[in-house]
């Protein structure tokens, strides 16, 4: 048997499974043991390798040393791997932070607009309160587009550590109604569909779907991918979304930006977009790898299909018909 234990220089465990009642042996127990035991300070930490049992290897320094320096180089680069993928992490994570604040900071500031600077806090309150009664409509609008955005901070909140953990299922929960589900985070895109003059319609989804998801992913996952519809339908156009009972899938059809063939894996990488997206469009390239890292937490599979046959141009942006099908692993209806 071989056991590792590797801490970093900040006392992190990375890796652990040493017995519990192990006390670092002395040379002659050592040997009465039939085990080896070795601790080596590393660049990345603390490395210790523990053998019992494993005789070819803990009596031949030709064997044991070749193993140790092999262990070294997997530790250092596991280390070195998983350092950077929590800084993509937590940068993708300050990206989508600092890009709902701005939105968050431009509707207050629409709401209080012509309010500040008033002689007293109460003259404050006075001012924006009769800017409501006159502009009602206008106040509506932001203070939904205020729940949006708040609620999508609760999502990156709730989501940000489960999606540090590659690992943990244990948060998938049975049984959501999917039409549901959607009706109450779509409602909070409504409006902006609606000023791009696309039509968003759900009522072909099964109001008795019901599927396995981890809840606060799949909530990023799915207002990534509804961000991104608004962002790349086409005007004047209609988004459709269906439920299969046989195959347990939810399928959206639309007129959108071009995706060329060559581009529907790759569009889930990090930093990647199409080829067709104009540059007054074009993000920082997380959102749909972002998305696909959130549905692979619930095992939802994602697949996307291009008429190229039929394309059409608006302000010179290209479209096709695009389909997007999300597959639930576990679903009834």
């Amino acid at each position: 048997m071989i056991h590792l234990r590797v801490v970093n220089p900040d006392g992190k465990v990375f890796i652990n499974s040493f017995p519990v009642d192990f006390v670092t042996p002395k040379k002659e127990k050592e040997e009465e043991g039939k085990f080896r035991y070795i601790r080596k300070n590393l660049e990345v930490g603390t490395l210790e390798v523990l053998t019992i049992g494993e005789e070819r290897i803990a009596y031949s320094n030709k064997v044991f040393n070749p193993f140790i320096t092999a262990i070294e180089t997997v530790v250092a680069q596991s280390i070195s791997n998983s350092s950077h993928k929590a800084k993509e992490m937590s940068d993708d994570y300050l990206h989508n932070i600092v890009k709902i604040h701005g939105n968050q900071k431009s509707i207050v500031e629409r709401c209080v607009h012509g309010a500040e600077g008033q002689a007293s806090y109460n003259d404050f309150v006075a001012t924006v309160k009769k800017d409501i009664r006159e502009k009602p409509d206008e106040f509506a609008e932001d203070i939904c587009a205020l729940s949006k955005e708040v609620r999508l901070v609760d999502y990156h909140i709730g989501g940000y550590k489960l999606l540090q953990d590659s690992f943990s299922r244990i948060n998938i929960s049975d049984n959501h109604n999917l039409r549901k589900f959607l009706l109450g985070l779509s409602h909070l895109f409504f409006e902006s569909f609606k000023k791009n003059d696309v039509i968003l319609s759900l009522h072909d989804i099964d109001e008795n779907f019901l599927c396995s998801f981890e809840y606060e992913t799949f909530n990023i996952a799915m207002h990534s991918f509804l961000e991104n519809t608004v962002k790349y339908s086409k005007p004047y156009s209609r988004v459709i979304a269906y439920t299969n009972s046989e195959s347990g899938n939810l399928v959206f059809e639309m007129e959108s930006v071009r995706i060329e063939k060559d581009e529907t894996e790759k569009i889930f990488e990090r930093g990647v977009f199409g080829r067709n997206v104009p540059d007054d469009l074009r993000g920082s390239g997380i959102g749909m790898y972002q998305l696909k890292k959130a549905l692979d937490r619930s095992r939802i599979s994602i697949e996307i299909s291009s008429d190229l046959s039929r394309s059409s141009e608006v302000n010179s942006v290209r479209y096709t018909p695009n389909t997007f099908i999300f597959q639930f692993p576990k679903y009834s209806i």
